[in-house]
């Protein structure tokens, strides 16, 4: 492929690993510089960026990046109309068309939402010397005009490209991109409003949405996973002497308890040989990604239907993301829960290789955790075997299957409601009706928690800004100084606000499966659901510091949190200890059913007069 500087011959790959969108990136400049092109007229035309000289021009690198994905995608969609009067009137005079796209300022401060739009959002020259063609310099206020669920601000930065692109033609070919073929280009193109390739979701909106400082996100690898299969089905032939064959059904579950043991037993292992100094920051900061991916891929679930694909290809899609993540994220909760209460004392530093092989020990405990639960209580026939190859064999098929429909019903809801999600998320209201309940609420989570749970929320709201302000990844911190920031902006005591740190923390323990009274063994079991004593219902990790004990935890998963508690409550899940709690749960339920009862009826009557 031609290069952008119109000289030289440049390998390309792929952007969205499609062939049938003919969008490429640059391969030389990958993680370095932006630099795509689009392919179907008749030259190429380049979006690039200049090559990073500063911290500054790094930091906006993903920034310039979302916009030149934007421009490129625009021209791509543009092309069924755009190509001949491209190719007429800009083409004949030259082997490239380039873009070039930078920035004089941060484009990730929280602050730019205030700036007025449109007014100052870039500026567009037309260069006579080129490559490159026109140069677009983008100011913060940029983020201002795209934010929001729909595309105006898109359209706004594409209807200026393509006056710019006019500018080239000569006099005689101008017409060809009339203002108001432009327009009518741009309305045929850009609907829905959700068709939208730039989304400006901001710390202060949606935490989980914060992109700051983050590592690349790490999933359970199969390679880990089936080495230590492997290693397995060698414990259980030469150790425990089970023969190739099926296990008699009243073994199977003592079988399954024997390899949860040893898998915890690896687990243990591993995790004393590692060096304390900086693993949980390490362990935390890769959830908070996971988090991020989660959150991205949620929001972005209408815009890329609107964008590129069709649902179906979508659902098998997401359910395939959704499950990644999901087991990653629960793995690695398992991970950091364990650290936390038994931190280890060697000197191996935490690498990507043992984490992966981590997050597969923990993966492995959770799955075959489970599925001993599956026997013990008889929810499903399952088989356990031992196969030629050594390894333990496991046929759950009834539950798999019943999970795969669940999994296909549950992604398929989420794309069918997703457009309608979009919008609503840039609205900030309650509801009369959702402050009548709040009140109920409210009384309910002081007899159970001691607090209400309006004050839960803003405890848990102002933790996290504090998390934020310390680190946008890994906040650590002393105990005492977290309780007095989150004292002042709330104006409470600190006696209360550290007896509230206290009830959400996991601290260390001389043995991980006995979690403090009044939990139980069962309350740190990683595949049990709803569990109390858990990362998800206690966000804070209390390490041992220099001059006292610190808190460790990450501002986005403390807001997932909250909304997991949150989500608990207003669901009728929560396993509430309090008379009046767990009258509300019930309250709850008893409406639940009652909806469901009623949509039902409605659907049989629909059937009988069809």
């Amino acid at each position: 492929m031609l290069s952008h500087d119109g000289r030289h011959v440049s390998d390309v790959v792929l952007l969205h690993g499609a062939r049938e969108v003919p969008i490429y990136a640059q391969l030389a400049t990958l993680g370095h510089r932006v630099a795509v092109l689009v392919e179907g007229y008749a030259i190429p035309i380049w979006i690039r960026s200049p090559a990073p000289e500063s911290d500054h021009d790094a930091r906006n690198r993903r920034s310039l990046a979302y916009l030149a994905d934007m421009i490129v995608y625009w021209l791509w969609q543009f092309t069924p109309e755009l190509k001949d009067c491209f190719d007429r009137a800009v083409a004949p005079c030259r082997d490239v068309f380039v873009i070039s796209i930078a920035t004089d300022e941060p484009l990730d401060d929280p602050s730019i939402l205030d700036v007025e739009p449109l007014t100052s959002s870039f500026d567009l020259a037309k260069l006579d010397s080129g490559p490159p063609d026109l140069k677009i310099t983008f100011h913060a206020s940029v983020s201002a005009l795209l934010d929001g669920p729909g595309n105006d601000g898109e359209k706004h930065i594409m209807s200026a490209i393509l006056g710019g692109m006019r500018e080239h033609a000569n006099t005689s070919h101008q017409l060809l991109l009339s203002d108001e073929r432009v327009t009518r280009m741009i309305a045929a193109y850009m609907e829905p409003p959700h068709k939208k390739k730039v989304i400006i979701s901001l710390p202060d909106r949606n935490p989980e949405l914060d992109p700051r400082g983050l590592p690349d996100r790490r999933t359970v690898d199969p390679c880990d996973e089936n080495e230590l299969l492997d290693e397995l089905g060698l414990f259980l032939t030469e150790q425990q002497g089970l023969e190739v064959g099926e296990i008699p059904d009243e073994r199977r579950t003592a079988v399954l308890n024997d390899v949860v043991g040893w898998y915890y037993g690896r687990l243990e292992s591993l995790v004393r040989t590692l060096n304390p100094d900086g693993l949980l920051e390490w362990l935390v900061a890769h959830h908070e990604a996971l988090l991020y991916e989660n959150a991205s891929s949620r929001l972005t679930l209408a815009t890329r239907l609107a964008c590129f694909e069709t649902q179906a290809s979508l659902c098998d899609k997401w359910a395939k993301e959704y499950s990644e993540l999901a087991k990653a994220a629960v793995a690695n909760r398992l991970v950091i829960e364990y650290v936390a209460a038994c931190p280890p004392q060697g000197i191996r530093p935490i690498s990507a290789s043992v984490d992966d092989c981590l997050l597969a020990i923990a993966s492995e405990i959770i799955s075959v955790g489970f599925q001993s639960d599956i026997v013990h209580f008889e929810l499903c026939d399952s088989k356990l075997s031992i196969l030629r190859s050594g390894r333990l064999g496991r046929n759950f098929d009834e539950y798999e299957a019943a999970s795969r429909a669940y999994t296909a019903d549950y992604t398929e809801a989420d794309i069918t409601g997703a457009a309608e999600r979009f919008a609503a998320r840039w609205v900030r209201s309650i509801s009369p009706e959702s402050r009548a309940g709040l009140a109920d609420l409210d009384e309910a989570a002081r007899e159970e928690y001691g607090h209400t749970f309006t004050d839960l929320r803003d405890f848990w709201g102002v933790a996290g800004a504090v998390a934020a302000e310390v680190s946008p990844v890994t906040c650590r911190i002393p105990k005492e100084a977290f309780a007095r920031q989150i004292a002042e902006k709330l104006r409470w005591d600190r006696a209360t606000v550290h007896a509230l740190i206290d009830d959400l923390s996991i601290g260390e323990r001389s043995d991980f499966l006995s979690p403090p009274p009044p939990f139980r063994p069962a309350d740190v079991y990683p595949w049990r659901f709803t569990r109390a004593y858990s990362y998800l219902r206690k966000p804070l990790l209390v390490v041992s510091g220099r001059e006292g004990p610190e808190i460790v935890t990450g501002h986005r998963h403390l807001h997932q949190s909250w909304r997991y508690l949150a989500r608990l409550c207003l669901d009728g899940r929560l396993k509430a200890r309090s008379p009046r709690m767990q009258s509300l749960m019930s309250h709850v339920n008893c409406e639940k059913a009652e909806a469901f009862n009623d949509s039902n009826s409605s659907a049989v009557c629909n059937v009988g007069v069809g």
